[in-house]
């Protein structure tokens, strides 16, 4: 019974940690990527949560009274966030109107925004 011995050439393992370099260098190229969708999403995230947090605290029984318009900026982790109203009344014979509140910030030199809506009804009793 003879044993060979399975020897690994200089030009394999030269080879190998080339391939290997290479793979290791294109993921740590991902990382900024990754990190720039990150905060994109937290950034859309938090403005959501502001644009929710206007249509929760408005009154329903008097929500057709709303008057549309900027509300006060408010800074969230480092970010400043506009917001305003929109009042758009719905066609005859309707008499809801839809309030949709917009919040915006800069992402970079790009302007982005979220809204939330909502439809309410003057239903008099």
């Amino acid at each position: 019974m003879s044993r060979r011995l399975k020897a690994v050439s200089l030009i394999e393992v030269i080879l190998a940690v080339t391939v290997l370099g290479l793979a290791l260098s294109l993921l740590v190229g991902l990382i900024p990527s990754a990190s720039l969708s990150s905060r994109m999403a937290r950034s859309r995230t938090l403005a959501g949560n502001l644009a929710q947090d206007v249509l929760e605290s408005i009154d329903t029984s008097n929500a057709v009274a709303v008057l549309g318009g900027p509300l006060d900026p408010i800074t969230r982790e480092d970010i400043e966030f506009r917001r305003r109203i929109e009042r758009d009344p719905l066609p005859p014979p309707s008499t809801a109107v839809r309030l949709r509140v917009v919040v915006s910030w800069k992402h970079g030199k790009t302007e982005r925004e979220v809204f939330r809506e909502m439809v309410v009804s003057d239903i008099r009793r």
